[in-house]
């Protein structure tokens, strides 16, 4: 019998896909964590997880198709959910969570913040302000950008966006075409 990867199955994450909730006792439980699907089958036994956003039930999804992740057990308008997200971009949020946690041990992917209605992709705590990462892999409006930067800073977090490698259109040598939020982040960061 052919033994399936997790990754080898991955194909398209899907329309409102969570890959972080709550259990019972209000730990965050990130999907992403490379556990076994046997790991992840007991847990669905012996636990019930909860939405972040709107505290509803979710349910463990460990389909064969689809990227594990959980799901909201009836249909739901809840805006914490996750839009479409390409393997990039999951893969990408999950290094850049090692990567901060293994400095910063109040390191949490997709923190859901009530007062600004928000999900970051990474959240930092640190001892004097929170981070918040945006890992940006598609466009998005400029008004966009500065709508999230306003609210982030709001609650005294400090927003950084990194911009996928991809994102970059060479035109020339020494010369790349940016969208106007490209533009928009390298100006705020070199006028900051």
């Amino acid at each position: 019998m052919k033994t399936i990867t997790r990754m080898s199955f991955i194909k398209k994450e899907r329309r409102g896909s969570l890959y972080t909730a709550k259990n019972q006792k209000g730990v965050l439980v990130h999907i992403h964590d490379s556990h076994s699907r046997q790991y992840w089958v007991k847990k669905r036994l012996e636990e019930a997880f909860f939405c972040q956003s709107c505290k509803q039930e979710v349910v463990l999804r460990l389909g064969a198709k689809r990227r594990w992740h959980f799901a909201h057990r009836t249909l739901s308008t809840c805006k914490g959910s996750s839009t479409n997200e390409s393997l990039l971009h999951q893969k990408g949020k999950e290094i850049l969570h090692a990567f901060f946690l293994h400095t910063f041990p109040k390191t949490s992917m997709e923190h859901y913040l009530p007062q600004t209605k928000q999900r970051p992709d990474i959240h930092v705590q640190t001892a004097k302000k929170g981070i918040a990462i945006e890992y940006q892999c598609s466009t998005i409006s400029t008004e966009d950008m500065i709508t999230r930067n306003n609210a982030y800073r709001s609650l005294n977090i400090v927003p950084l966006w990194i911009l996928g490698a991809q994102r970059l259109k060479r035109k020339h040598a020494a010369q790349f075409r940016l969208q106007e939020f490209e533009f928009y982040a390298i100006y705020l960061y070199n006028h900051s």
